[in-house]
């Protein structure tokens, strides 16, 4: 297989994971369940749910929702920006490498 061939199929390949990636949170997020996830039920369970103090840092999006949208768009929307965060996360780190490569240095460990 010649290399743009085989760059084509990697991008295409890609360009469907990340469209999945976002169907999955448009279509299947708001359907996510409101009860406690596991940290916070084992919480309640062995009763110290109660001593949880507030975070060093506050995040914007803290419990996948936005301030002052309604609740399915909320949990959309934080959904997408933290699926766009993360592809950029990966794609710059991809980026440093495949440079790091091309120029003959390795990353030290």
């Amino acid at each position: 297989m010649k290399r743009e061939t085989r760059t084509r199929a990697t991008i295409g390949f890609a360009a469907g994971m990340v469209a999945v990636a976002i169907g999955i949170v448009v279509f299947l997020a708001p359907l996510a369940s409101t009860w406690p996830d596991g940290l916070d039920s084992t919480a309640e369970k062995l009763g110290f749910a109660g001593r949880a103090v507030e975070g060093i840092i506050k995040t914007p999006l803290a419990d996948y929702s936005v301030p002052g949208l309604p609740a399915p768009w909320s949990t959309i929307v934080a959904g997408l920006v933290g699926t766009v965060l993360a592809l950029a996360v990966g794609l710059g780190l991809a980026y440093i490498l495949k440079a790091t490569r091309r120029h003959g240095t390795r990353v030290s460990r």
